[in-house]
């Protein structure tokens, strides 16, 4: 098994944390796309699944031999959204109607997504373009 997820290429390293997170954490491929930050708990080795199968949120354990590189990721995509946010860009769309509870949440670090696409996209709902 390692030998083939070191075979993972691609995304400049991205597929291949994002495929050792789905092999050690049993997620599924469309709950690794929408971790979002505040999801990782790096100090308690957690990740929040949020809305999984069935709808329910569960928490599962992080492998350890993942946290230099979740910060790495998390780092990286803490600039990215600095940059977002200088140019006006900085949008994640929010689950439910917590946009309305939260009018500036689609715009904190917290509710943005570790894995973000590398282009822009629009929100079909608001039509707002995002990172």
């Amino acid at each position: 098994m390692r030998r083939f997820l070191d075979a993972v290429e691609g995304g400049d390293g991205l597929f291949r944390l994002m495929a050792r997170l789905l092999y050690g954490t049993g997620l599924r491929r469309q709950e690794c796309c929408q971790v979002r930050v505040h999801d990782l708990d790096l100090m308690r080795h957690q990740l929040t699944v949020r809305h999984g199968k069935g709808g329910k949120d569960r928490v599962v354990m992080l492998p350890r031999s993942l946290e230099p590189d979740l910060k790495h990721q998390l780092a990286q995509r803490r600039q990215w959204h600095q940059e977002d946010l200088a140019a006006g860009q900085a949008y994640a769309p929010l689950p439910f109607a917590l946009a309305k509870k939260f009018p500036r949440g689609a715009q904190e670090f917290g509710w943005q997504y570790v894995f973000a696409v590398r282009q822009r996209s629009r929100d079909p709902k608001t039509g707002i373009t995002s990172a």
